[in-house]
């Protein structure tokens, strides 16, 4: 072989690497998880349904002419765990044309048990939460589901699902062998919880308080922070175009109809997409299924307690509120609120906190002494510019505020609260705000 026709074999041999090499760059295709992008971008979440999120607040017992009530967090997991195998069957409305006073009556009978909820919850969402049996239900929402010691009856009994504003009342059977569980845990053992004692506030309307002082902890708090790419990756449809900017009190990411503020004072976040200012109603029962599913598309629950509190609509607005030992946490400022406003197709309005409890163990945790139910309504009598006819409940809460000097830990007080007009306000006296200071 000569040399030539050697350096012609070399040549054909580096032209054919070369052709290979080019070719298997063009065609090479990397095995890649694909994603999902949709309307949002879909990342790892921790999924909740509508039972996790839809819970009782407490349970009220009226045995013996006495009142009894439990806010304990193991007793109302036990009584969802109780209620979720309860199997009703036969979901019927009542024609009821009962007033104000009458239905309070009926509520607060002697012999009756009353699992009660924040607000008006939908009959056709939480039907998988009480094992129902029926695929069609009538549409009813209710705020308490109820029944009657003289209603257990040898084999089949009642619940009545009752809205308290509407005035109105679903009825639904049940066999008698699995409702006879949660009666002998609650009803039956009604006198290890604590006493309450009705009071009228108007001739139609009364409110059950504790007859004594009750001792809560009060918790010092580190928090952790959640991580705001996952809130821009769900919240625009392009994250990757969406402009940052830096301003006094944190970070803004717009495109042309959406803002999302990062509030670095209070850790809260506040999102807005202008091209959906007008609204298409949806049904109560659609409002808050996809609520639940938007928080759920966004790791939005991130093992923080979040329940149901409150639904309007009219307004497309739903309300997830923090809960801490089975008390409802407050904030003025929003900073223990999940809110959401729909609008036309997609999220309109979307507010909230961007931090959760560091761990399942406070930093720090004392004791603090409130007075009774009873003294909390001799105050709210004496109080200026309030009528005191327009009260519509009172609960213990706690107040959520952060460290004056490191906004790294929160409080948590325990606090009396009140609700008027729909709005729920700390009661205004030394005992209730107890000796913590700092941002509410």
């Amino acid at each position: 072989m000569n040399l030539e026709r050697a350096k012609s074999i070399v040549l054909f041999l580096l032209i054919a690497i070369s052709t290979y090499l080019t070719w298997s760059i063009w065609t090479y295709k990397p095995e890649l998880e694909k994603i999902d992008q949709g309307p949002f971008l879909v990342i790892d979440r921790e999924e909740k349904t509508a039972g996790d999120v839809i819970k009782p607040s407490n349970i009220l017992i009226h045995r013996n002419e006495q009142h009894y009530q439990t806010y304990s967090p193991v007793d109302l997991e036990k009584a969802s765990a109780q209620m979720n195998k309860w199997n009703l069957y036969n979901a019927k409305k009542l024609s009821t044309h009962m007033t104000k006073k009458e239905m309070n009556d009926f509520m607060h009978e002697d012999g009756t048990v009353e699992i009660i909820f924040p607000d008006d919850v939908p009959f056709q969402l939480y039907k998988n939460a009480l094992g129902m049996v029926n695929r069609e239900v009538p549409t009813f929402s209710f705020d308490r589901i109820l029944y009657k010691q003289k209603d257990i009856q040898s084999k089949e009994s009642v619940l009545y699902f009752v809205s308290s504003q509407e005035l109105s009342i679903l009825e639904a059977s049940i066999q008698t062998k699995r409702l006879s569980a949660f009666h002998t845990t609650f009803f039956q053992k009604a006198n290890t919880y604590p006493k309450y004692v009705p009071h009228p506030v108007n001739n139609q309307h009364e409110v059950f308080v504790s007859k004594d002082e009750i001792s809560l902890p009060r918790y010092k708090y580190l928090i952790d922070y959640l991580n705001i790419k996952n809130f821009k990756n769900a919240l625009f449809a392009d994250p990757v175009n969406v402009r940052r900017e830096t301003v006094v009190s944190g970070d803004e990411y717009t495109d042309s109809t959406r803002l999302l503020s990062v509030d670095k004072t209070t850790h809260m976040l506040s999102y807005i997409n202008t091209s959906q200012k007008s609204k298409t109603l949806s049904s109560s029962s659609d409002l808050l299924k996809k609520s639940i599913e938007f928080v759920n598309n966004h790791a939005g629950w991130k093992e923080s307690n979040y329940r149901f509190a409150y639904m309007d609509e009219e307004t497309q607005r739903v309300i997830f509120r923090l809960y801490h030992d089975g008390y409802p946490v407050f904030n003025h400022l929003g900073m223990s609120e999940i809110e959401e406003i729909w609008g036309k197709d997609e999220m309109y309005s979307y507010q909230r906190p961007y931090f959760t409890f560091q761990t399942a163990d406070p930093f720090e945790q004392s004791f603090v002494s409130l007075p009774s139910g009873e003294e909390v309504l001799k105050q709210l009598k004496t109080m200026r510019n309030f009528d005191y006819f327009n009260l519509e409940d009172i609960t213990i809460g706690y107040k959520l505020s952060m460290a004056p000097l490191d906004d790294n830990l929160m409080f948590l007080e325990p606090t009396w609260y009140y609700r008027s007009g729909g709005d729920w306000l700390a009661v205004p006296f030394d005992e209730a705000g107890g000796e913590m200071n700092g941002l509410e």
